[in-house]
């Protein structure tokens, strides 16, 4: 039997699966940390992929899922950005939207369905059939909709609410900002 219960930025997960059980405790990777690896899946091509395939872009990565109300308007407005600035941002930044359903079919059904399927879009695949992808274990995210901006260098510039706009910096100011520093 598997435990998890989140302090603030901090999870603990205990398993009692050996007769002595195991402890695990992660911290949130903040801003300043490097980016840590995890598998992902291109929803269109079923590519398996890792995150630092990305290494050397910018990296706008946004948790999302097909039942989350509040994830909604977040994708529509990422589909809006990612249409605004795909000519500017080409081979400099990446947008990944990463899809937490725990399983693929229902993603693609949506995405065609809304019309998000223009823009490359990704699942966090799950080992064992369990229920938090690896993706949402380490960066220890709490809710979605959930963004985390990684810089060229594989470092996290951001990470929050992807609509929050916070004295005139939304998405695309942080991004702008981070390719002309």
């Amino acid at each position: 039997m598997n435990q998890v219960i989140v302090q603030r930025d901090l999870a603990f997960t205990y398993s009692n699966s050996s007769v002595f059980g195991t402890t695990e405790f992660r911290i949130t990777p903040g801003v300043g940390d490097e980016a840590p690896d995890f598998p992902l899946v291109n929803v269109k091509t079923k590519e398996k992929l890792q995150l630092h395939d990305f290494r050397g872009k910018i990296v706008l990565l946004e948790y999302w899922s097909t039942g989350c109300g509040p994830c909604q308007p977040a994708m529509s407005k990422l589909q809006e950005l990612f249409e605004a600035h795909k000519a500017a941002w080409k081979d400099r930044v990446e947008i990944v939207p990463l899809s937490t359903d725990k399983t693929l079919a229902p993603v693609t059904k949506h995405l065609a369905a809304r019309g998000w399927d223009t823009m490359p879009q990704y699942w966090a695949a799950r080992e064992k059939g369990e229920y938090f992808s690896d993706a949402v274990q380490i960066y220890v995210v709490h809710a979605i909709p959930h963004a985390i901006l990684i810089d060229s260098d594989g470092k996290i510039a951001w990470r929050g609410h992807p609509m929050f706009a916070k004295d005139g910096e939304d998405l695309s100011t942080r991004i702008s900002s981070l390719i002309s520093p």
